[in-house]
């Protein structure tokens, strides 16, 4: 639990999210998020470091352990899959959830980008539309932690991005129109938008957004802003 004010007392929830293929006209674009609060988060940190220490890797990204570019430059396939493998277990017991969401282009083209629109309405990138699935499941699994809902106290979920991508303002426009959805309710939803670093196993992570975003999921009026809003996003 975190104290923000003298008498308001959220617990943390983070959805770190990353996305492959949305730069170009790859075949598939895809988006995961991995969730937790901050329990959860500190033991994969600290399982985490241990494990890039014994494999001495300081810094993850997929593209580099495929290519066998920097610290994992000279390994063997075995010793790739042994890497990931331990990663994966340790994901799977420290965090609470994890998604993906996958898009193919030639769906994008053929059933969205190509199709008339309004004037006003603005096209959305794969990344905008790979996000916007991302967080519906994001926020469907969140209500289905009884320890997480059946709590008196709303939660804070922070949203975590890459903010060096092209497409990133993408994530900000949608941030602030489910935000402009939400107070339309007595309790707003959603709360400022900021940049934070990382550190130790986190480097990968550097320059991210993160959107704070309050969800008191005990009041009716979210659990039907759920109802109605994730199952299918408006443009």
């Amino acid at each position: 639990m975190h104290r923000e004010a003298p008498e308001a007392l959220f617990m943390i929830l983070t959805a770190y999210m990353d996305e492959s293929g949305t730069h170009g006209p790859s075949a598939v674009s895809v988006m995961g998020a991995c969730v937790g609060d901050v329990r959860q988060w500190r033991k994969f940190e600290k399982r985490a470091t241990k494990l890039f220490r014994r494999y001495g890797v300081t810094v993850f990204h997929a593209i580099d352990l495929k290519r066998g570019d920097k610290d994992f430059r000279g390994w063997s396939v075995d010793k790739k899959i042994a890497f990931l493998d331990d990663l994966a277990h340790i994901k799977n017991e420290t965090l609470e959830f994890g998604s993906a969401v996958v898009l193919k282009h030639a769906d994008y083209q053929e059933f969205y980008a190509n199709r008339d629109r309004p004037k006003k309405v603005v096209k959305d990138t794969k990344y905008a539309i790979l996000f916007r699935a991302a967080l519906a499941y994001t926020l469907r699994g969140i209500l289905k932690v009884p320890r997480w809902v059946n709590v008196n106290d709303p939660l804070r979920i922070r949203v975590v991005m890459e903010s060096g991508h092209a497409n990133a303002p993408d994530a900000v426009r949608l941030y602030e129109f489910f935000r402009s959805k939400g107070e339309r309710t007595k309790n707003g939803l959603f709360a400022g938008i900021g940049n934070r670093g990382a550190s130790g196993v986190a480097a990968a992570r550097s320059q991210f957004e993160e959107f704070s975003m309050v969800a008191p999921v005990k009041n009716e009026l979210w659990r039907e802003f759920l109802r109605n809003r994730v199952r299918n996003f408006p443009a």
